[in-house]
């Protein structure tokens, strides 16, 4: 055997081979002379996907000039006709960013199939999603295991099912992106993350869920699970439920505004104006204001064992029924939370009770229109500032003494009966609450989504 000497020892060649670094291609629209391999921006593809096709050997990177790359849609089982695929370790990045660099599928296919590879730094547009079983849409783009894609565009993209922006299965990332525009026929008109996946630091806007069965959604989608964490989800619409975001089963948005959104079919239908939880879901530390149901539940609507809301704030919402802050139909739970505001027009305009409703902890329900409660009954409320006597332990009825109610200042001001009057719960030791202030100021914790001034 062939031996070689590093640093005064004898070891076998082998040992002493390193891995060649991954290679990158070079994609430009008007390149002059492209020649495989793709090696120079002399020598650059003019379309993306022969850049690809190489990379996807060695995981390398392609680098994209300005421009915008239409391509021929290929069949990418089981996700369908689909632009680009991108796979293999390959990390697809324009130079100039989204503004720039634009992938249009001309109303054709899925802009990208992302897996286990990252897209970076595109505009994707005019895109439409097919497939088959669960992969049916995914407009933009659809992410499987290890897909990411990052300081993206999309805009203008349509999925059949799920996810008009783009749909998110487990271990996909979405980050950094604005979802504007998108539509989708029954779950996610922006985004839908299927058992699982994550959508961070995300601006998700002017979306639309609709025309399918149960159409719900209109920002994002979460089915069976997902992660969405600070994001901005405003300004969405759903036909059905949950005009911001809809949980089916599981699912978590953390820090996230949900505002200006609509749930309206123009019928007996609209459920959960900013969020909508069917039998599970996690909404902590969010703020949903200014949004809009038709039926039932302006901010959020629980249902058939509902799931739970912590430390949120949930202000200025409407209902043209039931509920202008929450409904509780068959479950649900709120703990420190912060229900103002809000607007029912028939009845409950802080909490509507339906089917048994849920269970409210720590909050406080004060100033809605429309009556702050409505079927409230025994241990409804525990540890609650609520204006209703005879509900639960713990609850105080006076004026919570905010330090501003008419600027959104929701803080309990000194003196106020919310101070030191929550109950301690066991996630709260190493907790924040809305402003990020340790959930425990005091000896013990406060009444709704925030510590007091003190």
């Amino acid at each position: 055997m062939e031996l070689c000497r590093r640093w005064g020892w004898t070891v076998p060649a082998l040992a002493c081979a390193l891995p060649a670094p991954a290679a990158t291609y070079y994609v430009a629209a008007s390149s002059p002379a492209p020649a495989a391999p793709y090696a120079s921006w002399e020598t650059a593809a003019v379309d993306i996907q022969s850049a690809l096709s190489l990379a996807g050997r060695d995981g390398g990177l392609v680098l994209v000039s300005n421009g915008t790359y239409a391509g021929e849609a290929k069949s990418y089982p089981p996700y369908g006709a689909t632009l680009l695929a991108v796979t293999n370790g390959v990390t697809l990045r324009s130079v100039n960013g989204p503004a720039a660099t634009v992938i249009d599928g001309q109303g054709r296919a899925r802009g990208v199939g992302i897996s286990n590879a990252a897209v970076e730094g595109f505009t994707i547009s005019h895109c439409v999603g097919d497939g088959v079983l669960t992969y049916k849409g995914g407009g933009g783009a659809l992410l499987a295991a290890g897909g990411r894609l990052v300081d993206c565009v999309l805009t203008g993209n349509h999925g059949l099912q799920y996810g008009g922006g783009a749909a998110v299965a487990a271990g996909g990332l979405v980050s950094n992106c604005i979802v504007a525009g998108n539509s989708s026929d029954a779950v996610g008109g922006g985004l839908c993350l299927f058992a699982g996946g994550t959508v961070a630091d995300c601006v998700v806007s002017n979306n639309a869920v609709g025309g399918g069965a149960d159409p719900r959604g209109g920002g994002i989608g979460c089915e069976l699970g997902g992660v969405v964490s600070n994001c901005a989800i405003v300004g969405n619409v759903s036909l059905g439920q949950g005009g911001g975001v809809a949980m089916f089963s599981n699912g978590l948005a953390v820090g996230c505004f949900i505002a200006g959104n609509v749930c309206n079919s123009g019928g007996a239908v609209g459920e959960g104006g900013g969020a909508y939880l069917h039998g599970g879901g996690t909404l902590l530390n969010c703020v949903l204001s200014n949004n809009y149901a038709r039926w039932q539940g302006g901010a959020v609507k629980f249902y058939h064992r509902g799931g739970l809301a912590r430390g949120c704030l949930m202000v200025d919402n409407v209902s043209d029924s039931w509920g202008g802050g929450v409904v509780m139909r068959s479950g649900g739970r709120t703990e420190n939370c912060t229900v103002v505001r809000n607007r029912a027009v028939d009845a409950g305009g802080g909490v509507y009770f339906f089917d048994f409703g849920g269970r409210n902890v720590n909050g406080i329900v004060y100033g809605n229109v429309g009556g702050d409660l409505a079927n409230a009954y025994a241990d409804a409320f525990t540890y609650s500032c609520v204006p209703q006597a005879g509900l639960g332990a713990g609850n105080a009825t006076n004026d919570p003494a905010f330090v501003d109610w008419a600027a959104g200042d929701f803080r309990p001001a000194p003196g106020s009966p919310c101070i030191d009057a929550a109950a301690p719960l066991e996630w709260m030791e190493n907790a924040v609450d809305l402003r990020g202030r340790p959930r425990i100021a005091g000896g013990r914790p406060d009444m709704g989504a925030f510590e007091s001034t003190r």
